[in-house]
């Protein structure tokens, strides 16, 4: 039996070297729509990312999309976006200009539904759906320690939320303010910092370190020697994220196999006829005094 197996394992292995297909761990590629488009409640402009899959190695196809057309519905009101350009100051030394779809004016409405709608005759159409967030809001409690713990309520449709620190401060004798985010944690003795990410709304509180804050203090006094640092305020920012950018940023950031060079990884989107994700942010900003009491 045994000696059976091995016959037919070579057998196997003598019949797939004779194939001529050639292996490709990308697949075939398909051209479609990739839509990007994160609405926030903070601005009436509101911007969306139209491209085509990525073309193949060695392909003259640019991934750009410039018969687009992009429109978003809200019950009888119509808003149709322009095409513009916006800068990329992330990408590098060398910021990077890049092709958009803005529109004006464009007040999200809270509990209300968004159809974005994207025709393209060369690539096709695609479409998604999105619901505006409604407002959350946040107290914060300081301990003997000096540490901070933020409760959150989110608005009734928000699925996870993130809420940012920060320290507005004066360096003297200059006058004007300026700001630096505060980390959650700061790990010694390897002095790695930690700052918030999003999380699910089950947890309903984060903390902020008395000794994270103390830290950047002395930070910035490093920085700037001979100079006075004033500490004005504490400003935490609460962000709220809906179901579909929670899914697109865990599925993005928390998959087992991140770290490997597996290519069988799920993918996330909402974007009927297409890739990429449609989305609501909502955020809102509380000033507090320098003991981290709004």
């Amino acid at each position: 039996m045994k000696t059976r197996f091995v016959h037919i394992a070579l057998l196997f292995v003598i019949t797939a070297s004779g194939c001529q297909e050639s292996f490709d761990p990308n697949g075939s590629y398909t051209d479609r729509l990739v839509v990007y488009g994160v609405f926030t409640s903070q601005s009436d402009t509101q911007f969306v990312r139209v491209y085509r899959t990525f073309p193949q190695p060695g392909s003259t196809v640019s991934a750009d999309v410039l018969d687009a057309s992009v429109t978003v519905t809200q019950g009888a009101t119509t808003f149709s976006f322009r095409d513009t350009t916006v800068v990329d100051s992330l990408a590098g030394p060398s910021p990077v200009r890049l092709r958009a779809h803005v529109a004006y004016g464009m007040r999200l409405e809270a509990g209300q539904r968004y159809t974005l709608t994207v025709r393209s005759p060369s690539v096709g159409n695609a479409s998604a759906h999105a619901t505006a967030l409604y407002r959350g809001s946040l107290i914060t409690e300081t301990n003997v320690r000096g540490d901070i713990t933020v409760r959150v309520t989110l608005g009734e449709n928000a699925r996870a939320y993130i809420v940012r620190m920060y320290l507005d401060y004066r360096i003297r004798p200059d006058t004007s303010t300026h700001r630096i985010e505060i980390p959650e944690r700061i790990f010694t003795p390897t002095g790695e910092k930690i700052y918030p990410r999003p999380i699910a709304r089950e947890f309903t509180s984060v903390g902020f370190t008395s000794a994270a804050l103390s830290a950047i203090v002395s930070e910035l006094r490093r920085q700037h020697p001979g100079n006075t640092i004033l500490p004005r305020r504490t400003v935490f920012i609460l962000t709220q994220l809906d179901e579909s950018l929670y899914a697109y940023y865990s599925t993005a950031n928390h998959f087992p196999g991140s770290g490997t060079i597996r290519l069988d990884e799920p993918d996330f989107t909402n974007i009927q006829g297409g890739f990429g994700v449609f989305g609501m942010l909502s955020q809102t900003t509380y000033l507090a005094d320098t003991t981290g009491s709004p």
